[in-house]
C-alpha cells in the first residue's frame, strides 16, 4: 500500500524497515503564484479631492448627490433608501455613482462628514468626541484614522494648527 491511499493530499513518504514500519508524512510545500507581497494592513480610506462640487450628466446621479449632501450627517443615512427614491437598485446606483463621480456613495458621504468635522474643529469649541458624534461617526478610532488619512493630521493636531 502507498501513503497516497491513506492521505487525500499530495505527500512524500519515507519508510524505515528496522523491525517496524514507520511512515512519516510531510505535505508538499505550495509554491507562490507570484502575487507579490501581501500588505499587513489594508487602508480602508483613500484621500479624496477637497472640492466636491461635481458636475454630472446623469440626472439620477445628480439627484443622488443632492440627497447625499442633504442627509450626509444623519447617522442612519443609507444608500438603499436613496436608491429606492430613484427607483433603481442600490447596486446599480453604486455603479452609476462610481462611474460619474469617481468614488462610491459611501466614500462620498465619509468625505462630506470629514469636511464638516474639519470646519467644526476649526471654529467650534467642541471636543473631538462631540465633533465625531455631530458629523455621524460612531467610533472614535475610525474617525481619527479616516481624518488622518484625508488631511494628514489627527483631529486634535488639526485643532492646534489652526490656533
Amino acid at each position: 500500500m502507498a501513503c497516497s491511499e491513506f492521505v487525500n493530499y499530495p505527500v512524500r513518504c519515507e519508510v524505515s524497515c528496522s523491525g517496524c514500519i514507520q511512515v512519516r508524512v510531510q505535505p508538499r510545500r505550495l509554491e507562490s503564484r507570484g502575487f507579490g507581497a501581501i500588505p499587513l494592513r489594508r487602508t480602508t480610506f483613500a484621500p479624496a479631492p477637497q472640492n466636491l462640487t461635481l458636475q454630472t450628466s446623469d440626472p439620477r446621479v445628480r439627484l443622488a448627490l443632492t440627497l447625499l449632501q442633504k442627509n450626509a450627517m444623519a447617522p442612519s443615512a443609507r444608500i438603499s433608501d436613496i436608491a429606492d427614491e430613484l427607483h433603481i437598485s442600490s447596486t446599480h446606483l453604486r455603479h452609476l455613482f462610481k462611474r460619474e463621480v469617481g468614488m462610491t456613495p459611501t466614500h462620498y458621504v465619509k468625505v462630506l462628514r470629514l469636511q464638516e468635522a474639519r470646519k467644526l474643529l476649526e471654529t467650534a469649541l467642541l471636543s473631538v468626541k462631540e465633533v465625531m458624534a455631530a458629523v455621524g461617526f460612531s467610533d472614535l478610532s475610525h474617525f481619527v484614522r479616516d481624518y488622518k488619512a484625508q488631511y494628514g493630521v489627527t483631529p486634535s493636531q488639526s485643532r492646534t494648527f489652526t490656533k
